[in-house]
């Protein structure tokens, strides 16, 4: 879906800025819930 591709492009250039490691874990921390 177009929408899914934006968010994955936005997810993308946040991740090249600062704080990627909080990045991650947030990633982490919701596909941990996805899989619940």
């Amino acid at each position: 879906s177009r929408l899914k591709t934006i968010l994955t492009a936005e997810r993308l250039k946040r991740i090249r800025q600062p704080g990627l490691m909080d990045h991650v874990r947030t990633l982490n921390t919701e596909f941990e819930d996805h899989l619940k």
